[in-house]
């Protein structure tokens, strides 16, 4: 955050026969590779899916700079809201895994159904798995205080602020109601 820039590796299955269309003008992509093979452009990835229609994997390597002017996304050294615009976008809906490593001391959130949390003791690194096709994914993070609870097999979080911490008890307890 303190570059005010997002560094990203996205992984694309393409199911056989897919027309092969992602929005990167905004971005700067420092690798492509189809297949495992490195490649030089879209159109050359096109090119390729032409003569074989797959099913293919897609990868790529990016960078997004953001300004400070105001509007949806804001990326300091204390808090990231990536709301749209922030990795590159396939135009249909697709599943997303994510997975972040964030500066110390804040704690990401995505959409998801499941988290896995690893640290190696300098960083931090947490995965959302959202398997429910969609047009897109947000992040965000903020330096919350997170209160974990296990009800009926399912792991409950409540993430806040540390003035309104003492809301995450109740806010756990009206989440089991729900279940």
């Amino acid at each position: 955050p303190d570059a005010h820039a997002v560094e990203g590796h996205v992984t694309l299955d393409l199911p056989s026969g897919n027309k092969f269309t992602i929005d990167t003008d905004s971005f700067t992509i420092t690798g492509w590779s189809l297949d495992g093979r490195a490649v030089s452009s879209p159109d050359e990835i096109r090119k390729m899916i032409r003569r074989r229609p797959g099913p293919h994997v897609l990868e790529l390597d990016y960078r997004k700079e953001f300004s400070d002017t105001p509007g949806g996304n804001l990326l300091d050294s204390s808090s990231v809201m990536l709301l749209s615009g922030w990795y590159p976008v396939i135009p249909t809906d697709s599943r997303y895994q994510l997975t972040v490593t964030p500066p110390r001391g804040l704690t990401p959130v995505s959409e998801t159904e499941s988290v896995l949390i690893t640290e190696d003791g300098l960083e931090k690194t947490v995965s959302f798995d959202f398997p429910h096709p969609t047009r897109g994914i947000t992040l965000v993070a903020g330096p919350y205080h997170v209160r974990e609870e296990k009800f009926r097999g399912i792991t409950l979080r409540a993430l806040f602020f540390a003035e309104d911490d003492k809301l995450s008890l109740a806010y756990l307890d009206q989440a089991k109601d729900y279940i």
